[in-house]
């Protein structure tokens, strides 16, 4: 259970750190509708948060269907007498792609273009989502920006499938996307005061966490 506990702080300060990565895959987007709204500094207010929240039904979606898949993998796994290969090597493919975040190996060439292919074939949904001003209408385009392929949601949907569970994968992808919420709810206020340097500082210390959670889920195979 602390474990757990312990590991859902990991990623939610992994979502904290990394909201710079986020902000600058999805800035353009909460810009353009950021521009489209009208009402008080409460409606702006809901608007924003609908998006994130948008995001984040989204992203725990994704967890529960990682998690699937990881309990679907420990069961062969284990009846086949290999589970700690399982959890072993779906770790490494995470401290993988934490380390390419970091820039210290390199980036996976097809897991970029599927983000260029992904925008190239959403354009229709989205200039339709973009075209309606209200307030509610920022709760689908997160929906929709929820399923943007990116290296660090590839790292976190690892962890996912590590965890072997429906729930507690929903539950790691939930606290991540919490995590992102408040930079990108004050995107608009600061990032514009917020250095390229220091934002590539946080970015690297949400992947080195990453780093950590796999060599963690290493350690415990062996403890």
């Amino acid at each position: 259970m602390n474990n757990m506990f312990m590991d859902y702080f990991l990623l939610f300060t992994a979502g904290l750190l990394s909201s710079m990565h986020c902000i600058g895959m999805c800035g353009c987007f909460v810009t353009s509708y950021s521009i489209k709204l009208r009402g008080s500094n409460l409606q702006r207010a809901i608007a924003h948060l609908g998006y994130s929240f948008g995001r984040i039904t989204t992203y725990t979606f994704i967890g529960a269907i990682m998690g699937l898949i990881g309990s679907n993998l420990y069961f062969l796994g284990k009846m086949a007498g290999v589970q700690n290969y399982v959890i072993i090597t779906m770790s490494i493919i995470m401290i993988y792609l934490g380390l390419s975040l970091a820039n210290f190996v390199p980036k996976i060439q097809w897991l970029d273009k599927s983000g260029e292919l992904f925008l190239k074939y959403s354009q229709k949904p989205f200039s339709k989502i973009m075209k309606n001003k209200s307030i509610l209408s920022t709760y689908p385009l997160g929906l929709v920006l929820g399923f943007l392929p990116c290296c660090l949601l590839y790292t976190i949907e690892m962890q996912a499938m590590n965890t072997g569970s429906p729930i507690k994968g929903a539950l790691s992808m939930f606290f991540f996307g919490l995590g992102t919420i408040p930079a990108l709810f004050t995107f608009g206020m600061s990032v514009n005061f917020i250095d390229n340097r220091i934002k590539n500082k946080l970015i690297n210390f949400a992947s080195y966490i990453l780093i950590f959670m796999g060599c963690l889920s290493i350690y415990r195979v062996f403890n």
